[in-house]
């Protein structure tokens, strides 16, 4: 025989959910019970400390009143603004005259240059006995033109003559990237001419680690002190840099806030320091013997 179906299973008929309005004496209880919360006090307090940040950023252009994530968001802003990849350190933090701003590396004058479609026309020499003056012209599709002027004093000879004369020419060409980009801001090549300037050391998450140690206006010898224990870590690990120091010092004429300042871009890695320091050392005793004595 067929099995018989089943019948289906109606659905349970809803339970109607009679909403019952609140007397007005209850509705002027919860207002009240409101009014005493302190959450519309704290919101104003945090829109004015916002409020109060953004304004030293705009008027001041000090970044140091921004928490870490703020200094974040804003890098990226500016960054995404200029069509640059962030990911690729276009920018890094500098303290001047007692705030912190960004200055612009090679790589964001790399990257305005191509984004803005900027074509470098010609660089005319304009050198004297004592500068290396350069001039470079340059243009965009629009027809706009522009030009800017490097110049690098004249020091050494041989190869340290050869790099400066190099630097003028790179220096002119980010001095004009960036004024075609509408970017005012201080450019890595032009950092040895900045008085008043320190590294400012940032870790990967933006909160600031240390500020205001490598200024040349308080002197060498504060820059020694404020870095002492970072030095002595480092000529703990390595018995080689002490002399290297010392022979940067008095050979190169080096003084302690770039000894500093090279510690810091390397992150105080002995290992790269050395290298570099030594290659330096190694240029100008190359460029001694190349002399040749009357």
């Amino acid at each position: 025989m067929p099995k018989k179906k089943k019948a289906a299973k109606r659905p349970a008929a809803k339970k109607k959910v009679v909403k019952r309005k609140k007397s007005k004496a209850a509705l002027r209880k919860q207002a009240a019970a409101l009014a005493k919360k302190p959450t519309v006090e704290v919101k104003r307090q945090d829109a004015n400390d916002i409020w109060r940040m953004m304004e030293s950023l705009v008027v001041e252009g000090n970044l140091a009143s921004l928490s870490s994530q703020e200094r974040c968001l804003y890098y990226q802003a500016v960054c995404e603004s200029l069509n640059l990849n962030p990911l690729t350190r276009p920018f890094e933090y500098i303290e001047l005259n007692s705030k912190l701003v960004l200055y612009a590396t090679a790589t964001c004058a790399d990257q305005l240059r191509a984004a803005n479609a900027i074509s470098i026309v010609k660089i005319v020499d304009e050198s004297d006995e004592q500068f290396f003056r350069m001039r470079a012209y340059g243009e965009q599709p629009s027809g706009r033109k522009d030009t800017a002027v490097a110049i690098v004093f004249k020091e050494g000879s041989g190869t340290n003559l050869a790099n400066l004369y190099m630097k003028a020419e790179t220096k002119a060409k980010r001095r004009l990237t960036l004024s075609m980009s509408g970017l005012n801001i201080v450019d890595e090549s032009d950092l040895d001419t900045l008085k008043g300037m320190a590294f400012a050391k940032v870790k990967v998450n933006g909160d600031i680690e240390s500020i205001g140690a490598v200024q040349a206006v308080k002197g060498d010898a504060d820059i020694f002190v404020t870095f002492k224990d970072e030095i002595e870590k480092l000529h703990a690990k390595d018995a080689e840099l002490r002399p290297m120091f010392n022979a940067a010092m008095s050979e190169l004429k080096w003084s302690k806030d770039q000894l500093v300042g090279i510690c810091l871009n390397h992150s105080w890695n002995h290992e790269p320091i050395k290298h570099f320091i030594g290659n330096k050392l190694e240029e100008a005793a190359a460029n001694r013997a190349s002399v040749v004595k009357p």
